[in-house]
């Protein structure tokens, strides 16, 4: 399989030889700059200078350490800088009998094996989750590309020629579910978020982030992640409201203004119409369609200073059968009934 990873920064642990270092050459070849790691010095410049053999301008690099202990692995990690990939490689095992291992070594196993995975991720979860700029980079690049090859097109349409566009833009949808994950795991990385919404300027290119509620924006502990976080509420061109809280929409009104009968209809999205069972509590087998919940569907769109729009989205029975998200109740709920009804 051929993979170009040019540009990419790659960090593999345990990596002067076996497997470890079998990763890092591939790595080498898919244009990949990588950092290697080994316990012992010599090793680890022999296993470098080995690397860079394998393709013209390698960037090989390493760092010392054992991830046995925690200080080497924290100056590791200071040393470590941005990392797009990663690999925790390192393991450690004694070919010895179960009851001749001591209590300290069960715990030197678990530091290297778990937890240098464990402060690894640490480190470089925050970047990896504020790379998506690389996404829209990549759209940049398609509209470049496409305008490029509609001006050949014209041009030969001008000397009475054909040519056909190998690229042709047709828009993008960019698409950021469970947003509040990604601003709650940082201070800062709402900065990210809030570039790309001013950035973005392309005709034809709509983002779409989806969260829980307004509070997971609003209520960021930093105060000056909180105000960028009301500045994308506030820059956004549309708000698809579904099933919130009165104290949701009051929130948000704060932000984007929404009329009392506007927020009364999003809330009434999930009443029940009495207190007998609700066409929620009918369940059927793992695998088929359930009766929706009262709130199912139903959408109200909002652009500001126009009334919101009430909508009811129906699903397909395929669609129905497909997307099953309690299928654990379900399966629950089915061996409940066996057993009553046995």
């Amino acid at each position: 399989m051929e993979l170009e990873l040019t540009g990419t920064r790659a960090f593999v642990s345990g990596s002067t030889e076996g497997i470890g270092y079998a990763i890092a050459a591939g790595l080498v070849r898919a244009g990949t700059a990588v950092v290697i790691n080994g316990r012992d010095e010599q090793r680890l410049r022999t296993a470098t200078e080995s690397l860079r053999t394998l393709r013209p301008a390698a960037d090989v690099t390493g760092i010392a350490a054992d991830f046995a202990d925690a200080g080497q692995v924290q100056h590791l990690v200071e040393r470590l800088g941005e990392i797009d990939i990663l690999v925790n490689n390192v393991g450690i095992f004694d070919v010895r009998s179960f009851t001749d291992i001591s209590d300290d070594e069960w715990q030197r196993y678990f530091d290297v094996n778990v937890m240098s995975g464990v402060r690894l991720s640490r480190h470089v979860l925050d970047g990896m989750l504020a790379r998506w700029s690389m996404g829209m980079d990549a759209i940049d690049a398609h509209w470049e590309l496409a305008k490029c090859e509609a001006e050949q097109a014209a041009a030969a349409a001008a000397v009475r020629d054909h040519y056909e566009p190998r690229v042709v833009w047709t828009g993008y949808t960019t698409l950021m579910d469970e947003f509040w994950y990604p601003i709650r795991s940082t201070p800062g990385i709402v900065d990210r978020a809030d570039n790309l919404s001013r950035s973005n300027r392309s005709v034809g290119t709509a983002e779409m982030k989806i969260t829980h509620s307004p509070k997971d924006m609003l209520s960021l502990p930093n105060p000056e992640d909180r105000e960028k976080a009301r500045g994308l509420a506030e820059r956004s061109g549309l708000l698809a409201l579904m099933s919130l809280t009165r104290s949701d929409l009051e929130e948000l009104s704060d932000v984007k203004p929404l009329t009392k009968r506007e927020i009364d209809e999003v809330v009434r999205f999930n009443g029940s119409s009495s207190w007998a069972k609700t066409s929620s509590s009918v369940v059927t087998k793992p695998g088929q369609a359930a009766v929706a919940p009262p709130g199912a569907g139903k959408v109200l769109f909002k652009v500001e200073g126009r009334p919101g729009i009430s909508v009811q989205m129906v699903q397909t029975d395929v669609q129905k059968s497909l997307h099953i998200t309690d299928s654990r109740f379900r399966a629950q709920h089915e061996s409940t009934a066996k057993r009553r009804s046995a």
